[in-house]
């Protein structure tokens, strides 16, 4: 729980659903862009990546990521 603050279930679901935005095309001007997983690997060179994950590792290991 972050910050230990609790929320009815029903306001948390109508939070989400007024961010939950999924665009039905991917705008690069747009803070929002395609929002699909590993959207990146098409994005961003091998050694990029490699680089990235290496710096993060701890928060990928943390949270599950491969």
């Amino acid at each position: 729980m972050f910050l230990e603050l609790t929320f009815p279930k029903s306001d948390i679901q109508e939070i989400v659903k007024k961010h939950d935005i999924i665009p039905s095309r991917e705008n690069p001007f747009s803070r929002i862009r395609k929002v699909t997983p590993g959207d990146y690997k098409a994005k961003l060179k091998p050694d990029t990546i490699s680089h990235l994950n290496d710096i993060f590792s701890h928060t990928l290991r943390k949270y599950n990521y491969d």
